[in-house]
């Protein structure tokens, strides 16, 4: 499968090709910086995607996780001393049978 992602308004990654069972790490540190406003990243191609790691950085506020049948992974906060994400108030999971 082919993972994408976009940062913000239009900050694509480079497209990475990915295999089974194999761990990528998309680099977004720049996107992390004390002046980095824009918190939304979409990620697509990601239906087999069973984990997403550390994204308490870029202080994310919205998901649409209805596409990740084989999460089992999803780490959206931190331990860090003085972290406060208050626009992160809610993740949304519809139920499936």
């Amino acid at each position: 499968m082919y993972l994408n992602v976009q940062v913000g308004n239009g900050n694509y990654q480079p497209q990475i090709r990915a295999k089974a069972g194999e761990t990528y790490t998309i680099n977004l540190a720049r996107y992390t910086s004390g002046t980095f406003q824009e918190t939304r990243i979409y990620i697509n191609g990601f239906n087999s995607i069973s984990g997403i790691g550390n994204l308490a950085p870029m202080y994310p506020y919205s998901f649409t996780l209805s596409a990740l049948e084989h999460l089992k992974v999803l780490d959206l906060g931190t331990d860090t001393v003085g972290y406060s994400n208050a626009n992160f108030t809610s993740l949304p999971f519809e139920e499936t049978t």
